[in-house]
């Protein structure tokens, strides 16, 4: 799963979780994959989860297709 993690007005990152343990959090920031170690309160703090839209394709050879579009994170 994906998260929005906002640290400050005007900073955002897309991560992912890695691994963690009882106190801290090894996320992955996707834009430059570089990793961090945070601690729970932190990550609990400022995270949000990414919301994906989800779009109905007609010609999908099941019935339905789900299509998922990420917002654009600024």
């Amino acid at each position: 799963m994906l998260y929005i993690l906002k640290l400050g007005s005007d900073h955002r990152m897309v991560i992912d979780i890695i691994r963690w343990n009882k106190k801290d959090v090894v996320i992955r920031e996707l834009k430059t994959d570089d990793k961090h170690v945070i601690t729970w309160k932190t990550f609990m703090t400022f995270y949000e989860e990414l919301r994906y839209e989800c779009n109905l394709d007609d010609h999908d050879d099941h019935g339905s297709r789900l299509e998922h579009v990420l917002k654009k994170i600024r």
